[in-house]
């Protein structure tokens, strides 16, 4: 079959400008090319038009679909190596949509060498006076280099509130070295601090501030005020008296607690370790203490909110293009049909490197890290209908994703109905790697280990709080290396307060605190699941009977409210078992929740918190699970595939009927 011929518009670093193009009939509109190098132009060809950038090549794109609204040519836009700095966002618009058969198409000549990039190259650092170097340590200062950033053209971004409820519209304007994120001069330099005592708006410490730090005027303490699980950067100061007295200059968003812990940012006498950084905003200059003197590094700060856009577009692919420096939401997508992402590196992103809301797309193959408050925010699905939304994130590398709001901050947070994560690798962070909203999403194939590594009462996946939010299922998962010493609570799935009507099924969980965490909730299946060197497989409470009963009773409750919004209204919802009959059916009760053919090794087994949770069985069908907490069979288990299933069942640890897990295609 003969295909139609591309529109194709290829990129450089040229200097040609829009206006040299003029008029672009159809035939001129077949190949639009940009390049880098003399001899790359010769290679691409002479005689044809040249553009400097992604901008100027949609303006062409918007001009040959005005000149040839009837055309069903392809269109292309094929990018040559090369950084391509923007200050504003790219915006694609929704006229440029392709279609099923011929989407527009955005990529890389070659991938991994074209970078999108919201940051501004600082040129040519220079040292500090005499006068400055008095700000910090003297054993560093002499080492010290500064920045002009506004003379550099950088919107400067000082520290402000934020973290767990609080929206920022981008983050600081942090430095990066060689494209990698330095450390901004904290103290202590690698601890807390701890609260003694507290008060509304005060707290005093179990240690005294320096007294370099404790006379700087613009002083921000960050950490986890109130809970383990609730990050906040607030502005304090120095009450003086024996130094360790701080009143709090901004309300934190809940009760501050004795026992709890922060830090000190951006603190001029914290920079003590190469790569620390420390920004003076209101002169606009920049500190920093290189890592290494004796080679040109390449200096960025990131600069612009936003690196794309895409409003109500459909059928359109960007494949291979690189995203960088951003100070908000790298990539926003919005009200899209088949929208994909594609093979694509996201690092250094101030904010949310992916959000995506429509239908039928997502992110394929990408490795996102590096960012300050999530990894791919997706959102698609009719919760009326219960219509699946079929937006997913696949095979995508996912790490140091929460460097700016360490919590509710999630690799992967999915919303909406009907959605996917599937053969992701999620790792290295402080709180939660997925967090779901919503109905009926799945997360299958996904490796996740070493997150919730400072927090206490989460989990690696988190959902809950909501009888109307079902129909998740959750398998064949390698969840590992996900716990503490010191007594955290840490959980591999924790379904909170009334989680109902999750399928959990064929996961491994190795070396995890608590494996599966049931909060109250009913109509949950866990089932041929194995659990390794878990002190704890499976935890369940009757939380509705008992602390959480108001939630339960009170019409007004946000579980009540959330319930009723449904419970009159979609038929689609009566697909799910006994939902209406959440209310007149013994309420709060942990009921209808099935436990069956797990395999427990060097545990705990499961465990109860309330009265004879397992052994009611209107509660819980708890049977044909296997427990061992001696046997010496996989230690360490850091692969899927390293499990042999035969093994198992020759030493008597498979129960009857147990359906393992496809092993070659977990990660």
């Amino acid at each position: 079959m003969n295909q139609p011929k591309a529109t194709l518009l290829q990129f450089g670093l040229a200097i040609a400008t829009l206006a040299s193009i003029g008029h672009v009939d159809q035939s001129d509109a077949m190949t639009v090319r940009v390049v880098a190098t003399p001899v790359a132009q010769g290679a691409a060809g002479g005689g044809t038009p040249v553009v400097q950038d992604l901008p100027a090549a949609i303006e062409i794109l918007k001009t040959y679909k005005k000149q040839h609204p009837a055309s069903t040519e392809p269109l292309k836009i094929e990018l040559y190596p090369g950084v391509y700095r923007i200050s504003n966002p790219i915006d694609i618009p929704s006229e440029l949509s392709g279609t099923s058969r011929a989407p527009l198409r955005i990529y890389a000549k070659k991938r991994g060498t074209v970078w999108v990039s919201g940051g501004v190259a600082l040129e040519n650092p220079s040292p500090l006076s005499e006068t400055e170097k008095k700000r910090f340590p003297s054993s560093t200062a002499d080492r010290m280099v500064k920045c002009d950033l506004r003379a550099a053209g950088v919107n400067v971004q000082g520290p402000f509130n934020h973290g767990t409820e609080r929206n920022s519209e981008g983050a600081y304007s942090a430095v990066y070295v060689d494209h990698m994120p330095m450390q901004i001069a904290r103290w202590p330099s690698d601890e807390f601090v701890k609260i003694v005592a507290a008060y509304p708006t005060q707290v005093r410490l179990d240690r005294p501030l320096p007294e370099d730090i404790s006379v700087q005027s613009d002083l921000w303490a960050v950490g986890y005020w109130s809970n383990d699980y609730s990050m906040e950067s607030l502005q304090v100061r120095s009450s003086g008296g024996a130094g360790n007295t701080l009143d709090v200059l901004t309300s934190p968003r809940r009760p501050i607690k004795k026992g709890q812990r922060i830090y000190f940012e951006n603190v001029a006498a914290g920079m003590l370790s190469p790569g620390n950084w420390y920004l003076d905003s209101p002169a606009g200059t920049v500190y920093l203490l290189p890592k290494d003197t004796n080679k040109k590094q390449i200096v960025e700060v990131a600069n612009a909110n936003h690196l794309l856009t895409i409003v109500g577009g459909s059928n359109i692919d960007i494949d291979g293009v690189n995203f960088e420096l951003s100070r908000g939401t790298a990539i926003d997508i919005r009200n899209a049909d088949n929208v994909k992402l594609e093979n694509c590196e996201i690092r250094n992103i101030g904010l949310l490197p992916v959000k995506l809301t429509g239908k039928n797309g997502g992110v394929y193959n990408c490795s996102i890290h590096d960012a300050g408050s999530g990894g791919v925010d997706i959102e698609g699905g009719d919760r009326a209908t219960l219509s699946p939304g079929n937006l997913g994130v696949f095979n995508s590398n996912i790490y140091r994703y929460s460097q700016f709001d360490w919590t509710y901050r999630p690799a992967i947070s999915m919303s909406g109905v009907g959605n996917t994560a599937s053969g992701n690798e999620i790792y290295d962070a402080q709180h939660v790697a997925i967090i779901l909203h919503g109905n009926d999403h799945v997360l299958e194939y996904n490796h996740i280990h070493d997150v919730d590594k400072e927090v206490s009462d989460a989990g690696a996946i988190y959902f809950g709080r909501d009888w109307t939010e079902r129909g998740y299922v959750i398998r064949y998962n390698f969840i590992n290396n996900i716990s503490s010493s010191d007594g955290r609570l840490i959980y591999g799935v924790y379904l909170d307060d009334q989680a109902s009507g999750a399928k959990i099924y064929g996961n491994i969980f190795s070396k995890v605190s608590t494996g599966i965490f049931i909060g109250g909730g009913r109509d949950n299946l866990v089932r041929d699941n194995v659990f390794l060197d878990t002190p704890v497989a499976i935890l369940a409470d009757d939380r509705g009977k008992t602390w959480q009963t108001s939630s339960v009773t009170d019409a007004n409750s946000e579980l009540r409210k959330r319930y009723a919004s449904v419970l009159n209204a979609p038929v689609a919802f009566q697909k799910y078992a006994h939902f209406n009959q959440v209310l007149s059916d013994d309420p709060g009760a942990p009921k209808y929740n099935v436990i069956r053919r797990n395999v427990m090794i060097r545990t705990q087994c499961a465990k109860q918190n309330g009265q004879s949770v397992f052994g009611n069985s209107n509660w819980f069908d708890y049977s044909d699970n296997v427990c061992d907490s001696n046997v010496q069979v996989f230690p360490d288990l850091e692969s899927p595939a390293s499990l042999d299933f035969r093994s198992l069942s020759r030493l008597g640890l498979l129960p009857q009927g147990f359906v393992p897990p496809p092993l070659t295609q977990m990660k």
